[in-house]
């Protein structure tokens, strides 16, 4: 845990929080298993808390935390199923201080026909909640046009991270 405060600059009782709520998730046996036993967490799980504390900074709530969380995981474990820029490989050259990729994450009120793919992206991007508030995460380098889908929808709101910002520590 102390590790990984470093790594990604948020505070160590964040990153309780946020592994009691499985926004990041330790590795198997080290999840709650006791007074003396630390939580461990790989590299995939500590990529995810960083990229989730950029957008905590900005006061994000914690069910929206949760999505991104989920894109990324899904991006990083399925990276084979993305053809053109892959999210994995956009993210490890932020790793290495290298390119320009951006985050970004739209919410807005309204209806969806549901989770598609973005052209620009050839990414899982949008899906909605029973309170009809609809999510889109976009991953992406930035040499390409930053467009916001959904910013003018009803409630849109949208927030962009430079990757390289916060993931440059990883590998320290």
């Amino acid at each position: 845990m102390a590790d990984l405060a470093r790594v990604t600059g948020a505070k160590r009782r964040s990153l309780q929080l946020w592994a009691d709520a499985d926004l990041i998730v330790a590795e198997k046996g080290t999840n709650r298993a006791g007074t003396g036993t630390h939580r461990l967490f790989s590299r995939q799980e500590a990529i995810i808390a960083c990229i989730t504390h950029a957008f905590a900074l900005h006061q994000i709530a914690i069910g929206e935390l949760l999505r991104i969380a989920a894109a990324l995981r899904v991006w990083i474990q399925f990276d084979f199923m993305f053809t053109g820029d892959k999210p994995k490989d956009i993210i490890e050259e932020a790793i290495k201080g290298e390119g320009s990729a951006v985050l970004v994450y739209e919410s807005w009120r309204g209806r969806s026909k549901g989770p598609r793919l973005s052209a620009r992206t050839s990414q899982p991007i949008a899906a909605g909640d029973e309170a009809g508030v609809q999510h889109a995460i976009s991953i992406f380098r930035r040499d390409r046009e930053l467009k916001f889908l959904h910013l003018r929808k009803q409630e849109g709101f949208s927030s962009v991270i430079y990757l390289r910002n916060y993931l440059s520590k990883i590998d320290s």
